[in-house]
């Protein structure tokens, strides 16, 4: 295997590093003067009035870094975008799966909410006040659709399917790779409870990949999971 191979697990996991060590960057002079309370930011609410700036910035940032590194590969191993899975696929099959993963997750979250009703833990949520001055804040709305729906699945499908499932497969075979591919998905998403939440979309994406032969309707599932998950966010607060 060459040091400059399209389809490995440490290029994968490089490039989702590089997504953090971006938006580290970008956040820690802010957050430094935020915390050493540097006059000029004691007015500045971080939460809502820059936070989403930072993700924006670095995801087009981190992006972009990306893409001129898979470029680069491709090139030297004269490869294209439909090595990656950016190829045709049959639409009616394609609605089948997108449909079919809706249909697992609506009748999963009726067995947990019979089951949290049943022992009764459900609960006020914590995080309401501060995710209701996000969500009505137009700085944190709209960049919160565009990191979210658009480039969050684009970026995370290209790295989690078109380079580290495939690896995987190529050695250890559909379920374990699925598994495997999934798991490291949900660990990158740091949050245990989002986490817990995306893996088996993880997985089923890594299937679907490998059933219609094209990463864009795992894309357009995840994108509109996504939006789904913002949108019951707003109604909810």
């Amino acid at each position: 295997m060459s040091r400059y191979d399209l389809f490995s697990v440490k290029l994968a996991v490089f490039l989702q590093l590089i997504q953090f060590g971006v938006f580290f960057l970008a956040a820690l002079p802010f957050i430094l003067a935020k915390l050493m309370k540097a006059p000029l930011l004691e007015s500045v609410n971080l939460t809502v009035d820059t936070f989403y700036v930072f993700v924006i910035v670095s995801q087009i940032a981190g992006a972009i870094i990306s893409y001129l590194i898979v470029h680069k590969r491709m090139k030297l191993n004269g490869l294209t975008w439909q090595s990656l899975g950016f190829r045709s696929f049959r639409y009616g099959r394609a609605v089948r799966y997108i449909a079919g993963y809706y249909i697992l997750m609506l009748g999963g979250l009726f067995v947990i909410a019979a089951i949290v009703n049943s022992n009764g833990w459900v609960g006020e949520s914590s995080n309401s006040v501060s995710s209701n001055s996000t969500i009505d804040s137009v700085l944190g709305f709209w960049p919160l659709i565009l990191t979210t729906v658009i480039l969050g699945p684009l970026i995370e499908e290209i790295v989690s399917r078109g380079i580290l499932f495939k690896s995987l497969n190529m050695k250890y075979g559909l379920i374990a790779s699925s598994v495997m591919a999934g798991t490291l998905f949900a660990v990158m998403h740091i949050n245990p409870i989002q986490a817990m939440m995306v893996l088996p979309l993880g997985i089923y994406l890594c299937v679907m990949y490998d059933r219609l032969g094209s990463i864009v309707p795992g894309i357009i599932l995840h994108a509109t999971w996504n939006l789904l998950v913002v949108f019951i966010s707003v109604r909810a607060i």
